[in-house]
Parts: structure tokens; sequence; C-alpha cells
């Protein structure tokens, strides 16, 4: 597939990443067709192509949703600001961007990590890739950078999204678990204590989960 194939569609719904095959996904998502912005995959629902590096050959105002699950914590974090931009290009007005990060204040993601003397996250083994000890730097495909409310509410506001637009649904603040609902038809979301054993006992949230509108 290429971008020419749905640039003059009505409804163009996309989603940042390989789609994941999930069969919960498939019912609750059933009216959404997103197509697969991937840069490793292109097929009949995958466009290949690096978000990091380049812009999408698609219309401004032209994209009713966008996810981005898990996948901005693999992109240099100077490169955020700049891709979350063009996700705004892209939306039409009142169109949704749906992002999901793991949240580093969650237990389980914050003690598996690899930590420095000054208790800085260095490298989280869960999240692939590995880490190279002369350069302090993550490689080969791992999380480069380890989400928070506080780092992401900043790289959010100063992106072309309104404040007023921008509603946190899932995060830890204060340490304090938040846990608002999620309207899953809009973008199903695995990774969050309504679908993940790993945070139901106590429920808390484990990613933070933004719906960001045009």
């Amino acid at each position: 597939m290429r971008f020419k194939d749905i640039k003059d569609k009505d409804d163009i719904y996309l989603y940042l990443g390989t789609l994941p095959e999930d069969e919960k996904r498939k019912i609750i998502n059933k009216n959404i067709n997103f197509i697969g912005i991937s840069d490793k995959l292109e097929n009949y629902i995958h466009i290949k192509h690096d978000i990091s590096k380049e812009i999408l050959d698609l219309n401004e105002n032209s994209v009713k949703i966008i996810q981005a699950e898990d996948v901005l914590e693999h992109i240099e974090f100077e490169n955020i600001e700049n891709v979350i931009n063009e996700i705004y290009r892209l939306l039409k007005p009142d169109g949704l961007f749906r992002l999901s990060l793991p949240d580093y204040n969650f237990d389980f993601y914050n003690n598996r990590t690899i930590k420095n003397e000054k208790g800085d996250i260095m490298f989280d083994p869960g999240g692939g890739g590995k880490f190279n000890k002369q350069t302090n730097r993550v490689e080969k495909g791992g999380h480069v950078w380890f989400p928070t409310y506080e780092i992401v509410k900043n790289i959010l506001y100063k992106t072309h999204f309104k404040k007023s637009k921008i509603n946190f649904l899932h995060y830890y603040c204060n340490s304090k678990s938040i846990t608002n609902d999620i309207d899953y038809s809009m973008g199903f979301i695995a990774r969050t204590p309504d679908y993940d054993i790993r945070a139901q006992s106590p429920y808390r949230a484990m990613s933070i989960v933004i719906d960001c509108y045009k």
C-alpha cells in the first residue's frame, strides 16, 4: 500500500506502528479500518514509512483518528515534538490523536529498569534493544526515553495542540494513579488495567493515555 492509495479517501484512520492482531481489538474496533504506518512492514494494510524522519504524504486536515500505541518511546526524544506536530497537521478539525505510552511511574515497569547512581532510568530490558555502556544510549529498537506524566505533558504543551483539548486519561501524578474512563471504540489499547492483569490488583494505571483533539 502507498499513501496515494488512501490520499483521497474521506475516512482515513492511521495506526503508527505495526497493527496488532489481538481478537479483542478486532471486535471493539470493527468499525474502524486502521492503516498501519510501519518502518518495517509493507502490505495491504501497512504503508512502509519512518515517521521519525519523514512527513506523511497526505493532505492536511484529512485524517479522522491517528493512534500511537507504545511507539513514540522508541523514537529519539528530540524528534517527538516534530512527530506530534505532523500528526496535528494531518488531523481533520476535531480529529483525534490517541496516544499511549508506558508509564514509568507504574511499579512493574519501574522495578525492572536499570538505573544509575542518581536513580535515573538508563535502560528498560523489557522494552527491547540493548544498552551501550560506552555511549550510555539504548540501541537496536528499545525504549530510548522513559515517559512520565510530567515529561509527556511538557512535550504536548509545546506542540500545536491546544492545552484545553489535551485530555489525560490514565497516568500517575504525585504517586497517585489516575484512571479516567476510556472509550475504547475510538482506538483499542491493550496495556491498561481493563485488559492487562499486571495492573488489575490493585487496579491502577500502567500506561499514560491521552486523547488530543484538533
